[in-house]
């Protein structure tokens, strides 16, 4: 784990960022998605390598996340966005 400008906590192993979000996903879904590449993910990187590796996830009860999973249509018939759902420039 590297510590550096004066920051105390854990590094993202993939991106190079500051993980300054706590957060914790089931040991099954950590090791499908990360495959021991790394130690330390952000949540953004995780998502993103979650979504690459095709392996839908939702964060442990009490974590609030909104996943690529949570992104995706019910249905075939649905439109690539959930109703009532925010857009990624709402969430910015």
């Amino acid at each position: 784990m590297t510590y550096r400008q004066g920051w105390p906590g854990p590094w993202c192993g993939r991106c190079n960022r500051r993980n300054v979000v706590a957060w914790d996903v089931f040991d099954a879904v950590w090791i499908a998605v990360v495959r021991g590449r790394w130690n330390v993910l952000c949540p953004t990187c995780f998502d993103e390598e979650a979504q690459i590796a095709g392996v839908p996830y939702h964060s442990n009860p009490g974590t609030e996340l909104i996943t690529w999973s949570d992104w995706l249509p019910t249905s075939a018939s649905a439109s690539a966005e959930t109703p009532g759902s925010p857009t990624p420039d709402q969430l910015q």
